[in-house]
Order: C-alpha cells, then structure tokens, then sequence
C-alpha cells in the first residue's frame, strides 16, 4: 500500500501542472478549478490499482476530471436559479392551519358517533367509496348503509349545532364544516 501511494504521488507530480490547466478550462462556469482538482486527484488515488499503464496516467486523470464534470453538468439540468417572482406563482397545496384545525373538529365530532355509523361516514363522504362498495365493506344491505349515512350526518349536524364541541363557536362555523352540515 506504501508502495503504490508513493508511485501514485511521484506520478501526479509529474501531471499537476497540466491536470491544472486542464480543470481550470473544463471547470469553468461548472464549478471550482480547485475542487475539480481534488476531487478528481481523490477519485484517482482510490481506484490507482486499476491502472494497467503508468504512461496513460495524465490521460486517466483527464478522463476523471472530465467524468466529473460531465457528472456536474447534467445534473445541473436539473436544477434552476431562484427567482422570487416564479416562486410566487408557484401553488401552495399544502393544508392551511384552518383546514387542520376543521379536520381536528371533523374527527372529534365522527368520534362522538357509532362506530358503524362513522365508518359508513369515512368510508362514502371522506374516502370516496360508492353505496354498494361501503355495504359489502360493511356486510349489510344499501338501505342501511344509506340509513346510517342520514342518521350520522344529521348527528354530526345536531354536535356542531349544539355547540358541543369545546374548540368550535356556534356563532361562526369554520367553513368546511359549514359546507358539510350547515
């Protein structure tokens, strides 16, 4: 391992000047002359067993530098410069604190139902499933699962106008629970 590590430096000494140049005209614009120095002199060392000609060395440590930032380049593609003006276009899709504070409101009050009656709520009004799809799931006929539908939501109804709810005023729903019962 001494061996080759001291092989490996008397080599790149005779190459440092023009694996210099080379990185500071292939690293242009890309990144630092510096760091494409280093990384490529790193990159070298790690895999100098492989080399099978010594007098291809200046070559193989082009090739590195060039791989490098060819690397740099195409995940350059990727990325873009900030600009304030198009962030400001960009949608926000994230729940806003009002919506996390009604779905808290929404679940407290499906918890105060029976449990027959909030899954058939769950599973028709927030998850999507058709009336047939929720009485197989629920192994009971359509009616039923249309009766617990109606009876849970006018129970929800009745919670939110009761005004039992310790965080929700009767005076001003919020407004997705106003959409759904009010």
């Amino acid at each position: 391992m001494e061996e080759q590590r001291k092989r490996f430096k008397a080599l790149y000494h005779q190459h440092h000047d023009a694996l210099g140049g080379y990185c500071r005209v292939q690293a242009y614009g890309c990144m630092d002359p510096e760091d494409l120095v280093g990384e490529t002199v790193l990159k070298a060392f790690e895999s100098f067993h492989k080399l099978k000609d010594e007098k291809a060395f200046l070559g193989y440590l082009m090739a590195i530098a060039r791989n490098i930032v060819n690397t740099k380049l195409r995940r350059k593609k990727f990325s873009a410069p900030y600009s304030e003006h198009f962030s400001e276009t960009i949608k926000d899709e994230s729940v806003d604190a009002e919506m996390k504070y009604d779905i808290e409101v929404l679940y407290e009050c499906l918890n105060k139902l029976q449990p027959e009656t909030k899954e058939a709520i769950v599973l028709f009004d927030i998850s999507g499933y058709s009336i047939k799809e929720v009485a197989e799931i629920q192994q009971v006929g359509e009616s039923a699962v249309k009766q617990r539908l109606r009876r849970g939501r006018i129970k929800l109804g009745e919670i939110l106008k009761q005004g039992d709810m310790q965080f929700e005023s009767t005076a001003k729903p919020s407004q997705i629970l106003r959409t759904l019962f009010f």
